[in-house]
């Protein structure tokens, strides 16, 4: 396991350095060790691994227009796909939360078909929405009709894979 104490994180890891004369000694070691120990922080560091969040909003990025809810579960924002803008530059710029088209609607489409991606399933669920959900929490959104797919996180991340 790595500690950083100054970062407060760790990471489990299995490093060998390889041992000479059947015996390991970190004290020998020790620069190797807090070499490897750095680039395996660095290479699986919050900023170089795809969140969920990157995944949501590739997946979004296929829609023309997408709903943001702040963090705070309050204030939602819209973003629009504009013309000759393609899906990659749109969902950079959902991932950067930058360049949105005003305000959203805290209210899921009702009657519309929608990929619907939540932290929290705290909204109420329209009767006649359908597509798919993902939401990490349960909550009212769980009630919806059949027809709005349920997803886990493996789906959201397996819909990205190429076709064959």
């Amino acid at each position: 396991m790595i500690v950083d104490l100054a970062e407060r994180r760790y990471t489990w890891t299995d490093l060998n350095t390889g041992a000479d004369g059947g015996y390991h000694s970190v004290y020998r070691h020790q620069a190797e060790v807090g070499a490897l120990s750095r680039d395996m922080l660095a290479h699986f560091g919050p900023e170089n691994r795809a969140t969920l969040w990157d995944v949501a909003c590739a997946r979004a990025a296929g829609s023309d227009e997408v709903h943001v809810r702040g963090r705070d579960g309050g204030a939602v924002r819209r973003w629009q796909r504009r013309g000759g803008e393609g899906v990659g530059a749109f969902a950079a710029r959902l991932r950067a939360l930058r360049d949105e088209d005003g305000a959203g609607s805290a209210a899921l489409p009702d009657g519309r078909r929608a990929f619907v991606a939540l932290v929290d399933g705290d909204v109420p669920a329209p009767e006649k929405l359908s597509g798919a959900l993902y939401r990490l929490y349960p909550g009212p959104v769980d009630a919806a009709a059949e027809e709005l797919e349920r997803l886990t996180a493996g789906d959201l991340v397996a819909g990205l894979a190429p076709r064959a």
